[in-house]
């Protein structure tokens, strides 16, 4: 995971007041919880920006222990900041998946060319029967230079591929590029999905095309949500404009668009570890913040006040809105602020239990900036009771302020 960034703004949720040289106290220090149980807290959070060098992280500049000589003293003692850093958001759903080719023109398929109904089973069939069905490899048709040229006479000529397709929500798209002649209707699992230049209505074997024509590389696509995991079978019905038509043709090839972001702006995880036993949870709150535009607050107003947040390290995400009386901004100049925003999640996490909990959409901004550079993150301060463990007398502050170097406001 990524370490917490040193930086000027600092979001904190604390079980104790830290004490600074200088702080500007953007909301005090005040106790929001108060309870004597047989329990303890526990504080949860990670980073949601990481510093890069062109495409590389920068890993030394994160990590405050990189230099030996210089990150044992905890935060404030390492060498680097993140002044001028290029900070940008780091999201374990960001994943660049590359496009698939499912089959190019010229491949193999199975082909039929009954003159008869063969109904709608014929659709779904994965191992044909041998019996007229034949397969090759190549461009199909007679009369227009293809590689295997099939029987004439016929009205219709039918064509079946069994495709594997290992995870089609990888991608967002599937493109298909089709040659025919005359009239083509494609079908994905038994559903169509495409006809060209055939008639409305209801397809038979002996439907006519809507004419004379002949097409190359035309292009069309589907969502993926077509497609199943695994096997995927494709059928095409190439129809003729008449039965004694003296030209024909058909070839196909089939890719699919990968999705390359699937998930929010920034996504970090952090580990929520609870003793054995019952663990009933008497306090959560999820903070977080960073520096931000003025010109985002004010196109979205309700920026600052959500963020997304799920159990474990895939899958949905759960928005949550802090009130407006929960929100701190700090001016840093006339163009940015640095904020904070908190909401309750006691009944989230009671849900949930310990494990892995990832936050996402955090709002901040990007790029390279001094005095302070650009930050943001969140954090969880859960507060939590279990009768085997000791009395404890748990008070939790929070509050907002900004933490200077050495008292100055400038460095």
């Amino acid at each position: 995971m990524l370490t917490t960034l040193q930086k000027t703004a600092k979001l904190l949720a604390l079980i104790l007041l830290l004490t600074a040289t200088a702080r500007a106290q953007i909301r005090p220090y005040t106790q929001v919880f108060s309870q004597n149980l047989k329990g303890a807290t526990t504080i949860i959070g990670n980073t949601s920006m990481h510093v890069l060098n062109g495409t590389t992280v920068e890993l030394t500049q994160m990590n405050q222990t990189g230099d030996a000589a210089n990150g044992q003293g905890g935060i404030g003692f390492s060498q680097y900041g993140n002044d001028n850093s290029n900070m940008q958001p780091a999201s374990i759903d960001f994943f660049s998946n590359p496009n698939l080719t499912v089959f190019n023109s010229g491949s193999s398929w199975s082909y039929n060319n009954p003159n008869t109904d063969l109904g709608t089973a014929w659709r779904t069939l994965t191992s044909p029967p041998a019996v007229n069905w034949i397969n090759a490899t190549g461009t199909f048709g007679y009369g227009r230079g293809e590689s295997i040229t099939i029987p004439t006479g016929f009205n219709t000529n039918y064509f079946l591929k069994t495709v594997n397709i290992s995870n089609p929500a990888l991608y967002s798209f599937f493109n298909f590029t089709i040659s025919y002649d005359d009239g083509a209707v494609i079908y994905v699992n038994g559903i169509e999905v495409k006809r060209s230049n055939m008639p409305l209505g209801a397809i038979v074997y002996n439907t006519s095309s809507l004419g004379d024509n002949f097409t190359t590389g035309e292009t069309f696509s589907i969502p993926a949500s077509a497609f199943v995991a695994g096997n995927n079978v494709i059928a095409v019905e190439i129809h003729q404009n008449f039965a004694a038509s003296v030209d024909c043709f058909f070839d196909m090839s089939l890719e699919a668009s990968a999705i390359l972001y699937n998930g929010p702006s920034n996504a970090t995880s952090a580990d929520l570890i609870l003793p054995a036993g019952t663990n009933t949870i008497k306090y959560a709150r999820l903070y977080w913040g960073g520096r931000l535009e003025n010109t985002v607050i004010t196109t979205a107003p309700d920026t600052l006040r959500k963020v997304k947040i799920r159990k474990g390290g895939s899958g949905a995400y759960s928005t949550v809105f802090a009130p407006v009386t929960s929100v701190d901004q700090y001016a840093i100049s006339t163009t940015e602020v640095a904020y904070q925003s908190y909401v309750d999640i006691k009944a989230f996490i009671q849900a949930n239990g310990a494990g892995t909990y990832t936050v996402a959409d955090i709002p901040l901004a990007a790029g390279a900036m001094n005095n302070g550079g650009h930050y943001g993150g969140w954090c969880i301060m859960i507060a939590y009771e279990n009768t085997s463990l000791p009395f404890t007398s748990v008070r939790i502050y929070d509050g907002f302020s900004r933490v200077y170097n050495s008292g100055s406001p400038v460095t």
